[in-house]
């Protein structure tokens, strides 16, 4: 938080200087972990919440909608050591409810925080985004933080962890790319 932003909320400003003042944000929660293979990501929307995340953002003048949290469908089976896209079923199920859930939020003219669980929920996260702003004529850009590229394919990949994989789907421009990669038919209900 910048020092004049502190000074505004320590002296009780009427909040009409607040960053957020007449804006509104959503905050939705994908906990999944599919795409990574270590235990306890999925537990970062909550994570997030308890820290007081909410609050916080309404501190600076925003209007916070948390919507909750996706439900994501279970995991059936363990995939194989050697899997080369593991848990895609589940995953792609996740990001297509995500992109159809972020697409809502910009069309209430809100803007979405999106909180996960594993890195493959950027590819519903944008994906949703992007169509809004597609459909609307606008440009959207990208700024993607991260330790590692995301750039891995199926072939690619040492891992077969799809968190390894959303920037290389987000530039091939599909959320459909995961599932076509393996040939497999994912009900699109």
């Amino acid at each position: 938080m910048t020092q004049n932003l502190e000074n505004q909320l320590e002296s009780g400003s009427s909040g009409h200087n607040l960053p957020g003042t007449g804006k509104r944000v959503s905050i939705l929660g994908v906990p999944i972990g599919f795409g990574a293979s270590l235990a306890g990501v999925d537990l970062g929307p909550a994570a997030m919440r308890v820290a007081g995340l909410a609050q916080r953002i309404a501190a600076i003048g925003y209007d916070v909608n948390d919507l909750g949290d996706l439900h994501s469908q279970r995991s059936t089976s363990l995939p194989g050591f050697d899997e080369k896209l593991k848990h895609l079923t589940e995953i792609y199920g996740a990001c297509r409810q995500l992109a159809t859930s972020v697409y809502e939020v910009f069309q209430a003219n809100e803007f979405p925080i999106i909180l996960g669980g594993d890195h493959s929920i950027a590819i519903g996260s944008f994906s949703g985004a992007a169509r809004f702003f597609h459909e609307r004529g606008e440009s959207l850009g990208l700024i993607y933080f991260d330790a590692h590229a995301d750039m891995n394919t199926p072939e690619t990949t040492p891992s077969g962890n799809i968190h390894g994989m959303p920037r290389r789907n987000l530039i091939r421009n599909s959320v459909r790319t995961l599932a076509r990669a393996k040939s497999i038919r994912v009900n699109e209900s």
